[in-house]
């Protein structure tokens, strides 16, 4: 008796959960087509071939933000990441930390420093309003990051690299 139970409950809830994922399924299809995150995009390059690179045992982690902002932990083959600004503020900091044995040292830690301005936009009524960031003025400490240029100055929601980040990867004069 209790097995026959335990069937017809289990036929039940299986029942129950793929109704709900059809009913999920169907609020969405109408809803928010665009991506609400305007995110910055960071690449990778070495700034003695001025290609895009890959970069072994990185970490990158926020400076003063609430809660867990480790974006890149010990990763491996790295060329690109975000950079999530915070809309509560005017200036997002990040730490790229090497995690080679050689150069583990914060020393050798470089900081990328984000000024900016918050533009709420009204979006559509899907999706509400997002918040774009127009860049006033940005740096990055030089330790093994030769240089930092932003090919534009707005960050929306569109994905493109809106930050590079020129790496030494031979040995400057």
């Amino acid at each position: 008796m209790i097995g026959v139970r335990s069937r017809i409950l289990s036929k039940i809830v299986l029942a129950a959960s793929a109704v709900m994922l059809l009913v999920l399924g169907a609020c969405g299809s109408d809803g928010c087509q665009s991506s609400t995150a305007c995110i910055p995009l960071a690449q990778l390059y070495s700034s003695s071939t001025q290609r895009a690179i890959t970069v072994d045992s990185i970490s990158v982690y926020g400076i003063g933000a609430p809660g867990d902002s480790m974006i890149v932990r010990c990763g491996r083959n790295v060329s690109q990441f975000s950079l999530p600004l915070r809309t509560s503020v005017d200036e997002t900091k990040y730490v790229i930390h090497y995690d080679q044995e050689a150069l583990s040292d914060p020393r050798y830690n470089d900081t990328i420093t984000l000024h900016y301005n918050v533009l709420p936009m009204f979006d559509s009524n899907e999706c509400g309003v997002v918040y774009a960031f127009e860049i006033s003025d940005y740096s990055c400490t030089d330790h093994l990051v030769d240089s930092m240029a932003m090919p534009f100055n707005r960050i929306t929601n569109l994905t493109a690299v809106s930050v590079q980040l020129y790496m030494r990867t031979t040995e400057q004069p």
